[in-house]
């Protein structure tokens, strides 16, 4: 009967080292997996910017960024183009409007 419990705890050593055998590649695994897919989407961003024709400087420090970047927009801000809200005068007047 010792025997037999000596085999039986012996068995339940290794059946734990095995597990964490497996843990630990398990880990590595999953760890390799997500540097590998971090770096396929910084690969897919890079071509797709590279394919809009924009170039990203990434040494740009803070003082080489402007503060308002829109300072340089010459064109007024219009929903439609060659329409301007503020000169057309046609809007009806909502306290005349009649309810049916």
């Amino acid at each position: 009967m010792e025997a037999m419990d000596k085999k039986l705890l012996e068995v339940k050593e290794e059946a734990k080292e095995n597990n964490e055998v497996m843990e630990r590649k398990l880990s590595e695994a999953k760890r390799d997996m997500e540097e590998i897919i971090a770096n396929k989407v910084k690969e897919g961003i890079q071509a797709y910017v590279d394919s809009l024709g924009i170039n990203i400087d990434a040494n740009l420090t803070l003082e080489q960024v402007p503060d308002n970047p829109f300072e340089d927009c010459q064109q007024p801000f219009s929903l439609v183009p060659g329409v301007h809200t503020r000169k057309s005068g046609n809007w009806p007047d909502p306290s005349v409007l009649e309810v049916s």
